[in-house]
């Protein structure tokens, strides 16, 4: 460098190009090694699955049988709100509402904000939220079962057509929806329906 540059505080091109090239390097490597808060918080918002188990299931006309609705693998949930529709000449809800379970809701402090059956349109909502001090759950577990009644030989499939969750701050959720099938009757029954399982959002 000549004593001009260095009395200009002048610096040679190729010198200015590789400290810029380090300064990107680094934030790069920063970036991805501590990611911003936004993006702990999209990996930890798991939307998970929502599904009806077992997928199959026999009753004879008169008989009972219970399913559960459970939530798995999801993350930062705080609620949830799910629509389920059968057909209500096949199956029917006796008790008029779902039977809650608490393997990740708080059992003590929580908010039941809808829990119905619907037998003559062949419905069931349950909506559900924790209230505080209740800390947001992670994971896999039953939030509930339903106990339906068979009324005449038939299948009826069990389908979700609504869920959404909600994290502590509000946030949406909607997890992947598997359905499930119901056959009233004899069990060759259920290799004769159509039971769309495809997992969808």
């Amino acid at each position: 460098m000549s004593e001009r540059e260095r009395g200009t505080g002048r610096w040679p091109i190729g010198l200015v190009l590789s400290l810029a090239l380090l300064a990107l390097a680094v934030t790069i490597v920063l970036a991805t090694a501590n990611p911003t808060l936004a993006q702990r918080s999209e990996l930890a918002n798991a939307s998970g699955t929502l599904r009806i188990q077992p997928q199959t299931s026999t009753v004879g006309p008169g008989g009972s049988v219970t399913v559960e609705v459970w939530l798995e693998d999801v993350g930062d949930y705080y609620g949830v709100d799910f629509r389920l529709a059968f057909h209500p000449s096949v199956l029917s809800v006796p008790a008029g509402q779902v039977t809650p379970l608490w393997d990740l809701l708080d059992p003590t402090n929580h908010f039941v904000v809808k829990n119905e059956a619907d037998n003559a349109a062949g419905s069931v909502r349950y909506a559900v939220a924790n209230m505080n001090p209740a800390e947001p759950f992670s994971g896999s577990g039953r939030i509930c079962s339903i106990t339906f009644s068979g009324l005449q030989p038939g299948a009826s499939a069990l389908r979700l057509v609504y869920a959404k969750a909600a994290t502590r701050d509000g946030g949406a959720l909607y997890p992947v929806l598997v359905d499930a099938l119901i056959g009233v009757g004899a069990e060759p029954l259920l290799h004769d329906v159509y039971l769309p399982l495809a997992r969808r959002q």
